[in-house]
C-alpha cells in the first residue's frame, strides 16, 4: 500500500511497506530509496505518498472475440492476441493473461505443469489476487490460473493500451 500523502508516518507503516521486519530507520538504504533520497538530509515528510510497488511485466491488451467468445489481454498458442514483455515469469514462458467477458473470470496461463506453483498478479499495491495451485492440461502443456471472477485489474477497459503488472 502507498504510504499516506499527508499527516503522520510512522515507521511501522514504513517498515510494512518496504515489507521489513525488525528495527529500521530513516538513514537505512531501503528507507532512503523509498525516500528517494540517497544521500543528505532526510525526514519522515520525504516519504509522503511513496509506494515500494513496482511493475515488472508491461501487458499490450488486445481482444479476441469469436462468437461468444470474448477474451482481453494477451494469448498465445491456440490463438495469438495481445502480448506481455518480458514473457517469462521465474523462466517459465506465460502463455495467457486474459479477462473473460462470456465466462467473468481472470486468468493466467503458465507453459507446462505447474499445477503446485502459487502465482500473484498485480495491477497496484492494493490490486493483487494470489492463486496457491493451478489445474494443468496435459493435452496443451498448460496450467491455467482463476485469479478471480471478474475484471479486477480492469483488462478490458485497456483494451488497445498497455497496462503495468507486477508478476511473481
Amino acid at each position: 500500500m502507498t504510504l499516506p500523502s499527508s499527516g503522520a508516518i510512522s515507521m511501522s507503516q514504513v517498515r510494512s511497506e518496504l515489507k521489513l521486519s525488525g528495527t529500521i530507520s530513516l538513514g537505512q538504504s531501503a528507507v532512503r530509496n523509498l525516500a528517494g533520497r540517497a544521500s543528505g538530509s532526510i525526514s519522515m515528510s520525504h516519504l509522503h505518498g511513496k509506494s515500494a510497488w513496482s511493475a515488472t511485466h508491461t501487458l499490450n491488451v488486445r481482444s479476441y472475440i469469436q462468437g461468444t467468445v470474448k477474451n482481453y489481454g494477451y494469448g498465445k498458442g491456440f490463438v495469438n492476441y495481445g502480448s506481455i514483455s518480458p514473457d517469462t515469469v521465474s523462466g517459465i514462458s506465460i502463455l495467457s493473461l486474459y479477462y473473460s467477458e462470456d465466462q467473468n473470470y481472470t486468468i493466467i496461463g503458465l507453459a507446462g505443469n505447474r499445477a503446485s506453483r502459487a502465482v500473484t498478479v498485480e495491477s497496484s499495491p492494493s490490486i493483487r489476487r494470489s492463486v496457491s495451485g493451478g489445474t494443468y492440461a496435459d493435452f496443451s502443456d498448460y496450467t491455467y490460473y482463476i485469479l478471480s471472477t471478474g475484471d479486477p485489474f480492469g483488462i478490458k477497459a485497456k483494451n488497445g493500451s498497455s497496462m503495468q503488472l507486477r508478476i511473481v
